[in-house]
């Protein structure tokens, strides 16, 4: 279901990177990005809490989390502790 108002349901790819675009997940930069590697993970039902999504929800949030945090620990954090 797609929300008039809500800034997630209507992303413009042109001012915005999508990153993933999962099932029910959808990954993007965060706007304003207020550190290198800030990103939102935003699942695509409305819901008002984590534990409203179902487990397949669930499982693809959490799963795409732990992907993006290992791809950016790496790419943009690694590099600055070893400074």
């Amino acid at each position: 279901m797609i929300f008039r108002n809500c800034p997630f349901c209507n992303i413009n790819p042109e001012k915005t990177q999508i990153l993933k675009n999962g099932d029910s997940v959808r990954v993007i930069f965060s706007n304003p990005c207020l550190m290198p590697g800030n990103l939102l993970v935003i699942p695509k039902r409305h819901v008002e809490k984590i534990s409203d999504l179902n487990e397949e929800e669930q499982q693809e949030l959490f799963k795409t989390i732990i992907e993006f945090q290992e791809k950016f620990l790496v790419n943009f954090f690694l590099d600055a502790i070893l400074e």
